[in-house]
């Protein structure tokens, strides 16, 4: 009965019409959890964002949830889209780009190792934190000749940044290596793993120097159960665990008294 109700209501949601939009947006949602039918559901929030305007009280939800609907059934192209465009509701931001973000994960995530990053077009597998992407951009640019990640920050007090890659492996991590350096002042970098179950290990912090590049090696045993804000004293990444997710903090904001814009560049990023 359900999905009877949906096929046919699906065209009745209009702009001048705000109880039927809400109406419809509820049906739609109710289909696709009772019924399982994202393509359903889909036609519902396709019929009323059509409809809506940028001031629409449901412009964002409406938009959100076709979002949701699009990357249920796979097309990824048009949930990026849609959640672009729900991006546009300050109430939505947060639930959009929280998707959009892991939406780029997945769609970046390392699927096998060694990998050996250069950043000769491209960011890689990173992808910025939706939360903190006022703070500046991450993008592939020439620095002295020399390709690399660049990561722009705006460090404040007490205010973390990061950017983070994903990994899809049935084998642990050994080991990270990459090069660092900082733009106009040092930065206090910390690398951190996630297991996919809860846990998280933790470098100790790398205080990144400006003016020279320097080389970092990570074995899998320097990765330890997060403890305080340098990291360390618990217990140390297993041989055997599996990392889910790679996540280079910026902690200026807590660990030094430097404040403003910085970039941040990394090269040579290798997973082994």
């Amino acid at each position: 009965m359900i999905l009877a109700f949906a096929l046919g209501g699906a065209s009745l949601a209009h702009a001048d019409d705000p109880v039927r939009a809400w109406e419809t947006l509820y049906d739609a949602r109710l289909v696709e959890a009772a019924d399982g039918t994202p393509e359903v559901a889909a036609l519902y929030y396709e019929e009323l964002v059509t409809d809506l305007e940028a001031d629409d009280p449901l412009f964002g939800t409406a938009w959100y949830w076709l979002g949701r609907a699009k990357y249920g059934l796979g097309d990824t192209e048009a949930a990026v889209l849609a959640l672009r465009t729900a991006m546009r509701d300050p109430a939505e931001r947060a639930n959009a780009g929280a998707l959009l973000a892991r939406i780029e994960l997945k769609t970046h995530a390392i699927t096998a190792l060694p990998v050996l990053f250069t950043f000769d077009s491209d960011t890689g597998a990173f992808v910025r934190a939706w939360d903190q992407a006022g703070k500046g951009r991450a993008e592939a640019r020439t620095l002295l000749g020399r390709r690399a990640l660049a990561w722009g920050t705006t460090v404040s007090t007490g205010e973390p940044d990061h950017i983070a890659a994903a990994l899809e492996l049935d084998r642990p991590v050994t080991r990270v290596s990459f090069e660092v350096r900082a733009e106009l002042f040092p930065a206090e970098l910390r690398l951190t793993v996630s297991d996919g179950a809860g846990g998280r290990y933790s470098a100790p912090v790398i205080q990144v120097p400006t003016g020279e590049w320097l080389q970092v090696v990570l074995p899998a045993g320097a990765f330890r159960s997060t403890d305080g804000a340098r990291g360390g004293g618990g217990s140390a990444l297993r041989a055997d665990d599996r990392v889910r997710l790679l996540e280079l903090e910026d902690l200026t904001g807590f660990l030094s008294p430097e404040r403003g814009e910085n970039t941040i560049y990394l090269d040579t990023f290798e997973i082994r």
